[in-house]
């Protein structure tokens, strides 16, 4: 699962998710590199992107969970859909 967004709330999301890191892969996204390495160094995190369409694009992540304001959501949710991958 990647983390969009590097704020707040997204060390929240990161907490729980680390008490199941033995169920997901987490990654953030976050607009500049440089804060997601930060996130991702400090949770443990697989990678880091310094953009939120490179998260969404790399096969390697399948899931988003977006952690930004409200009023960017709308703005987030226009990259393209993740293809949904089968087991």
């Amino acid at each position: 699962m990647c983390i969009v967004g590097c704020g707040g709330f997204a060390k929240a999301h990161a907490r729980a998710l680390q008490q199941k890191a033995d169920r997901a892969d987490i990654y953030f996204a976050s607009r500049t590199y440089e804060k997601a390495a930060q996130y991702a160094d400090e949770f443990g995190a697989l990678d880091a992107f310094g953009s939120y369409q490179a998260a969404a694009d790399d096969p390697k992540v399948d899931s988003l969970r977006s952690v930004r304001p409200t009023r960017c959501t709308a703005r987030t949710w226009r990259w393209r859909l993740l293809p949904v991958r089968t087991c």
